[in-house]
């Protein structure tokens, strides 16, 4: 089992592009996706990503 962390660290969200093909990753992804945490800050928006790869 290999657990990989991802980073993103996007320079705004204020394009929801971006967020909404995140997500869209995500939910696709969703069997093999352990946590997300999003941390918004003022500047930068944080998005961990922790997957489980088999």
């Amino acid at each position: 089992m290999d657990i990989r962390t991802y980073l993103c660290c996007p320079s705004s969200y204020e394009t929801s592009q971006d967020l909404t093909i995140l997500l869209t990753t995500i939910t696709v992804l969703s069997h093999f996706v352990l946590s997300i945490e999003f941390d918004f800050h003022e500047i930068l928006s944080w998005c961990v990503v922790t997957f489980q790869v088999s």
